[in-house]
């Protein structure tokens, strides 16, 4: 099996901890599933669902 080491950069040991955690649960999806988030990360207008907490509980509330 491949592998790779990612240095993680944080301002604090907590964000350090979550950071790690989204890594880790990231990492647990499935190719294709990962191929969307990335979409996702790369799309503007989803990012600003990220970055509102408005949009965000909207969001929760659609899933």
């Amino acid at each position: 099996m491949a592998q790779s080491n990612v240095v993680v950069s944080a301002v604090s040991d907590m964000e350090l901890v979550t950071r790690k955690t989204a890594i880790e649960k990231v990492n647990q999806l499935p190719t294709d599933q990962l191929q969307r988030v990335l979409k996702l990360i790369k799309s503007p207008k989803a990012i600003s669902y990220l970055s509102s907490d408005l949009k965000f509980a909207m969001l929760q509330k659609f899933l």
